[in-house]
């Protein structure tokens, strides 16, 4: 069995290396959910910092609804027919509310912000789906699958292990105590209890756009669609 994981591990790695464009995809959605991730535990502690439980439950309700609306948004309309522009305009999308979640301590701007990042969650993700399901012969789509779904998912324990000490040894300090940051930034965002935290959700919302800026700017992931040939015909 160890044989067996190592071979399909290698056959996978293998596999991308010598398909630049999905290899890159591959990168792009781990770094993704490294940013997002940060962002995912710390959720609850930035509604609660400045709001009761009870408008907790309301906001994550709300939120929940945008994933189950995005999916039927998804299964109906199916994506641009370059579904790179899909994954490029969802991925920017997402960067942005993360942004909005933390810019103000406002249950009504986070509910909205949060409904819409799940919203888009699923688009992003059944993109992602159709372009390999497509562009990966059905004989090696498990073996392939399996190791870019592990690169994938790879820095998500990372980023929850690393967001608690970020937030309370790090953002928070910088918008509590008597910083710079907090005479600057904290101008616009608040200052006090929770705007460590959100200063947090609005860096890692800057960075996800970033990163989606440059990875549209790689013509290898920008033309994956157009370089790389069907696996499956039409």
């Amino acid at each position: 069995e160890q044989e067996s994981f190592l071979h399909n591990l290698t056959y996978g790695w293998n596999y991308f290396v010598q398909r630049p464009g999905l290899l890159g995809l591959v990168l792009l959605v781990a770094l993704c959910n490294f940013l997002i991730g940060a962002t995912q535990v710390l959720d609850i502690p930035l509604v609660l910092s400045f709001a009761s439980v009870t408008t907790l439950g309301i906001v994550v309700s709300f939120a929940n609804a945008g994933m189950v609306i995005g999916g039927l948004i998804m299964t109906i309309w199916g994506g641009w027919q370059n579904q790179m522009t899909t994954v490029f305009i969802s991925m920017f999308a997402i960067g942005l509310c993360v942004l909005l979640v933390g810019l103000r301590p406002s249950a009504i701007l986070l509910a909205c912000a949060n409904f819409s990042m799940l919203l888009t969650i699923p688009i992003v993700n059944s993109a992602i789906q159709a372009i390999y399901q497509r562009k990966v012969a059905p004989e090696v789509q498990g073996r392939v699958f399996a190791f870019r779904k592990s690169v994938a998912l790879a820095t998500l324990p990372l980023s929850y292990v690393i967001a608690g000490p970020l937030a309370d040894r790090f953002f928070e300090p910088l918008m509590t105590q008597d910083s710079i940051v907090a005479k600057t930034i904290g101008r616009v965002i608040g200052t006090g209890p929770g705007r460590g935290i959100g200063l947090m959700f609005i860096s890692m919302g800057v960075l996800t756009i970033l990163m989606t800026c440059i990875a549209y700017l790689l013509p290898r992931l920008r033309y994956l669609e157009d370089e790389l040939p069907d696996a499956i015909g039409d």
